[in-house]
């Protein structure tokens, strides 16, 4: 994992607001986590996320249910609301323009563009993995709109557990640029390690 020069020390990112929906467990816990990470040597710093992330939630949404919707409009034709939530998506995509899609692919290309100059300094981001604990139950696994924007980047994430009390588990999410997952996997390591003082 690349550091801060001569430092030492790794050089991580985070998202520093609470205006996506965040629920206060998990922002507890992710300053928790945060705030161990740094005893333990690491330099975080913060990184202003909310315009990126959001703008590729947005485009992201449009592109798979656009593509989504194309690919199973035959299956819908046939089964219609037997197909259940794909019933929907199907019906939503199919509303969306052909100039929508393009704008949202160009918002992607355009993200990033902007995120591959900011891995440049901070090669390492981190992030909540979801607005909040899971959902009881197994009818769905809950928002899932914090993994989003590097779905639509295609840039490797993978979440390790923060250490939590009474609540469900809550997830840390480290993600790295375009090509660097052996760099995410280890940095997962890493961090596990530091948080539960293996």
């Amino acid at each position: 994992m690349a550091g801060e020069r001569g430092a030492g020390r790794a050089s991580l990112g985070r998202r520093v607001r609470d205006d996506q929906g965040h629920e206060p467990e998990m922002m507890a816990a992710f300053q928790q986590s945060l705030n161990v990470l740094r005893k333990a040597g690491l330099s975080i710093r913060p990184v202003d996320l909310s315009t990126p992330l959001s703008k590729l939630v947005a485009a992201h949404h449009i592109v798979s249910y656009y593509e989504g919707a194309r690919f199973h409009e035959r299956r819908y034709k046939e089964y219609g609301d037997r197909l259940g939530r794909m019933a929907e998506l199907v019906r939503e995509g199919l509303q969306i323009s052909k100039a929508a899609y393009d704008q949202a692919i160009r918002d992607i290309s355009s993200s990033r563009a902007y995120m591959a100059k900011l891995y440049q300094t901070t090669p390492v981001i981190l992030v909540p993995a979801a607005t909040g604990p899971a959902p009881l139950g197994l009818s769905e696994t809950g928002d899932a709109k914090m993994n989003r924007p590097w779905s639509a980047l295609g840039t490797p994430a993978i979440s390790v557990p923060m250490p939590v009390a009474d609540t469900l588990p809550l997830g840390l999410q480290i993600t790295a640029n375009r090509g660097e997952d052996a760099r995410v996997l280890q940095t997962a390591v890493r961090l596990h390690r530091i948080l539960y003082q293996k």
